[in-house]
């Protein structure tokens, strides 16, 4: 049985004009470690896990200003990873999913592999589980007790794109740039059951949670930020509509940071969610990702592989 809780009402914001007028802050440049492309991101204990055409460059960023590359891992042309203890799981466009030991990141070991190759978007891992979309279908299920042998537990197929996904307790938010934010049911994972469209969402392409609060990236029509205290019914707080190229979102409870492929790095304010503000904005990068750790904001950028940024207020 799915939880729920009540929720006061709330009504959303909308930003409508041009984001430069609300510059607040100051978006500074780090450090980057310039390799080309660059799709995905994942930081773990000051390693960057970066996805590229030839595989994951994986590089050490403790000094941020002078990052230093560890090892290019060639498993070929890479979208979609995430690292989970010291394992390396990585969504290729010729090998399907990979997994890694990187107990030693300068030499990374592949100790599984899903050989389903339906243009792997992202991989999100649940307990023992890999939750893996599909531009063509949906999202699939391995079982991971077995690393080296993972085995089908179940899918959701609907003819849909599937990029971005998030979990909470029994729902996945399910990122589709076609229809919008879908809920769904995972509580019996060999068969996901849809809740719900979100209204709105259009574009739908990654996301970010953190506590009660989900940051929604759009694909041409801006960014969403949602309270989802209740979890199977999410209510729309903020909406920022433009007409750039949101690859994702990240944030804490005090900012949002969203990845615009066009339109470069846009920081949000919200830590009064009743007041949430776009309050820096820089036009510099074409990210295709961002990871936020609280303090600094790493992107796969499209031109300059790793870049590392920091806001500072005026």
């Amino acid at each position: 049985m799915l939880k729920k809780n009540l929720l006061s009402i709330i009504i959303p914001v909308s930003l409508l004009i041009n984001s430069n007028s609300f510059s607040q802050g100051v978006i500074e440049e780090i450090g980057k470690f310039d390799f080309g492309v660059a799709y995905d991101i994942y930081v773990k204990e000051n390693i960057a896990f970066v996805s590229g055409n030839e595989g994951v460059v994986i590089i050490n960023v403790e000094n941020r200003s002078e990052p230093e590359k560890l090892t290019l891992f060639e498993i070929g042309l890479t979208f979609g990873l995430t690292v989970r203890e010291n394992k390396l799981f990585a969504c290729t466009f010729e090998k399907g999913l990979l997994i890694a030991d990187i107990s030693d990141p300068k030499n990374p070991v592949i100790i599984g592999q899903n050989k389903y190759k339906a243009s792997l978007n992202s991989v999100l891992i649940r307990e023992n589980m890999a939750f893996v979309s599909s531009d063509r279908f949906g999202f699939y299920i391995l079982d991971l007790s077995d690393p080296a042998s993972p085995e089908f537990i179940g899918e959701f197929r609907d003819g849909k794109r599937a990029k971005g996904m998030s979990i909470i307790e029994d729902v996945l938010f399910l990122a589709d740039p076609t229809t919008g934010l879908k809920l769904i049911n995972i509580s019996d994972p060999k068969n996901p059951e849809l809740l719900k469209v979100l209204d709105d969402t259009g574009g739908a392409w990654n996301m970010d949670i953190s506590v009660n609060s989900l940051y929604l990236g759009c694909h041409g029509n801006g960014t969403r930020i949602f309270d989802i205290s209740d979890i199977e019914d999410p209510k729309l707080l903020f909406r920022l509509v433009d007409d750039g190229e949101i690859y994702g979102a990240a944030g804490d409870d005090k900012y949002c940071v969203a990845a615009d492929l066009q339109e470069g790095v846009k920081i949000f304010d919200v830590s009064d969610r009743n007041n949430i503000k776009l309050i820096a904005h820089n036009d510099n990068y074409h990210p295709h990702s961002v990871f936020y750790d609280g303090e600094y904001i790493y992107l796969g950028d499209q031109d300059e592989g790793l870049v590392i940024l920091k806001l500072v207020l005026r």
